[in-house]
């Protein structure tokens, strides 16, 4: 999804530009005119920024057991994992 946004972003721009060309008779802008090279660089920075905050963002280490989550004495235990 990360990777199509700055499309639909330029794609939701481009509508509205139109649309606003048109009204105030003027040239509207071509869809061919897309300014690629900075949707790319764009995709590519959201993509790097995701990708960093997944592996930052890591849980335990692996060997470790699972408590799902439960009630005890009317209260919620939330789950948790230990070793």
């Amino acid at each position: 999804m990360l990777l199509g946004l700055p499309l639909a972003l330029y794609l939701l721009w481009f509508m509205r530009a139109s649309r606003a060309a048109q009204a105030a008779g003027h040239v509207a802008p071509k869809l061919g005119d897309v300014p690629w090279p900075w949707l790319i660089v764009i995709a590519i920075l959201l993509l790097a920024g995701a990708l960093g905050a997944y592996l930052t963002m890591g849980g335990a280490a692996p060997g470790g057991h699972y408590e799902p989550a439960h009630v005890i004495d009317g209260q919620i235990v939330p789950g948790r994992i230990t070793r």
